[in-house]
């Protein structure tokens, strides 16, 4: 077991195979924790970190950070700066902060949160969660049963292949659902007048999830040429959401899950 505390100069620290504590201090550090269920902090500067093996913890800390994991059930967070965040095999949590960002998952079941920024997510094989926060966010999935939520800003949701559950949010979003039966979800709190667009909505696969809504009794309008659905979900009269389609579309009771 080592600790192992930087100064203000560009430090490289090497960990060893037990459980270490790594502190970069300034400067922009590389910090290598090696085997054994690490604690590594970049603290200032623009710094490297990579837990290797175990249950880590990192911390970028400020400045544009490249934080990296392999095997294990482990915790990356950005701090402020454009930071690159990338888990390996186990089941991670990877959280982004101010800047832009880019969240990459291994093979397990992981969480990305990107908070503030535009930020880029890119699922792994399994069933991961995304969250994009405040920003313009692009997402990508892989083979997992995804689910992606934009939450604020114009975001491109990609759930590729798997059985997805794709949220736009606030904003004039782009969902495309890949391969596998996929949910698209709208909630009460989501932006109904942004032009959100379904790039491959399949009758038949996909599902719309749409709170509020109940067939029959909810109002729905069709226009340009049956590409855009107006819905009116409280029955006043005016419409309270649009969602744009790639392709003429008639929808159907069946077309929809309870939300």
């Amino acid at each position: 077991m080592a600790k192992l505390i930087g100064n203000d100069d560009d430090n490289v620290l090497n960990g060893t195979a037990a459980a270490d504590t790594i502190h970069g201090r300034s400067g922009s550090d590389t910090l290598s924790g090696k085997g054994g269920n690490d604690l590594l902090k970049g603290e200032e500067g623009n710094d490297s970190l990579n837990g290797g093996d175990g249950g880590d913890s990192l911390d970028g800390g400020s400045g544009n950070d490249t934080l990296i994991d392999n095997l294990g059930n482990d915790t990356l967070r950005a701090g402020e700066g454009n930071d690159s965040l990338s888990a390996g095999d186990g089941n991670d949590l990877l959280f982004g902060d101010e800047g832009n960002d880019t969240l990459i998952s291994g093979n397990g079941a992981d969480t990305l949160d990107g908070d503030e920024g535009d930020d880029l997510f890119s699922a792994g094989a399994g069933n991961d969660q995304a969250f994009g926060g405040e920003g313009n966010d692009t997402f990508s999935g892989a083979g997992g049963n995804d689910f992606f939520d934009g939450d604020e800003g114009n975001d491109s949701v990609d759930g590729g292949a798997g059985n997805d559950t794709l949220i736009g949010g606030v904003g004039a979003d782009t969902l495309k659902g890949g391969a596998g039966a996929d949910v698209f979800k709208w909630g009460l709190d989501d932006d109904g007048d942004d032009d959100d667009l379904i790039a491959d909505f399949q009758q038949g696969t996909d599902k719309l999830g749409i709170q509020g809504f109940q067939w029959g009794s909810s109002g729905i309008s069709y226009n340009n040429g049956n590409k855009t659905v107006n819905f009116d979900l409280d029955d006043d009269g005016s419409f309270d959401l649009e969602i744009n389609f790639a392709s003429s579309i008639t929808l159907k009771s069946t077309d929809f899950v309870p939300f």
